[in-house]
């Protein structure tokens, strides 16, 4: 696993895993199962090398586990039942907007201390031998 946190990930190969993730678990939660526990570390796996193509530690992305845990525990200590609902609702869709900006922002196009620029589209840590070359 530590191999998936290293390198850099473009718009492209992002968008397209992060879909994938997302379908799957569309499809466990449409079929009435439960989506399992992993899914936040799917997400990180996927933003750590995103954020390293933007030139930024990937570190920061296991924030959101943190500030998951403290927001989530937090509220659960001062609210009832529904507004805590609430506060987890709103939680979601501040991650689903930090995803999205994390695919609108290109990535660097030089080299950087996390690795050679990735190949432009679709990738999978493809490096990109010519910034013109298309996949």
């Amino acid at each position: 696993m530590n191999s998936l946190l290293k390198g850099r990930t473009n718009r492209a190969t992002y968008w397209l895993l992060l879909g994938i993730v997302a379908a799957i678990f569309a499809a466990l939660v449409l079929a009435g199962a439960k989506p399992p526990a992993i899914g936040e570390m799917l997400v990180i796996i996927l933003c750590v090398p995103r954020r390293h193509d933007i030139g930024w530690s990937g570190w920061w992305a296991a924030a959101i586990i943190v500030v998951e845990v403290l927001v989530l525990v937090g509220a659960a200590l001062v609210l009832p039942m529904d507004d805590l609902l609430i506060v987890a609702g709103v939680y979601v869709f501040g991650v689903a907007g930090f995803l999205v900006f994390l695919g609108l922002i290109p990535g660097q196009a030089t080299s950087n201390k996390f690795g050679e620029r990735p190949a432009p589209g679709i990738s999978f840590g493809r490096k990109s031998a010519d910034p013109d070359t298309v996949f």
